[in-house]
């Protein structure tokens, strides 16, 4: 079953990623959203009963490197491009707000 995406919709999506987008550009995801969605339908529908979960794509397990420290910035090489430092340290606008 086929369900088409509206034009709020992705609005809404559009506003939770933070983005503004065109009316052509909601128009364009308004189709390809609704797209993905049938492809999701379409898998839906297959019988997976018999098919264990897929914990990680291959069998290899445990791998583990060796832990060797190497040479790397200084803080103050790795702040030297940063507009803005505080203490030592990156300093950004807040992303998280309350509400």
């Amino acid at each position: 079953m086929s369900k088409q995406i509206t034009p709020d919709e992705v609005l809404k999506l559009a506003k939770l990623a933070h983005l503004t987008l065109t009316e052509d550009e909601v128009s364009l995801f308004q189709q390809q959203l609704s797209q993905t969605l049938d492809y999701v339908n379409i898998l839906d529908e297959l019988g997976t009963q018999n098919v264990r979960p897929l914990d990680h794509p291959t069998d290899e397990s445990n791998i583990f490197r060796n832990d060797i420290s190497n040479p790397s910035l200084s803080a103050q090489e790795a702040l030297s491009g940063s507009q803005d430092t505080y203490k030592n340290m990156f300093k950004i606008n807040a992303i998280l707000k309350e509400q």
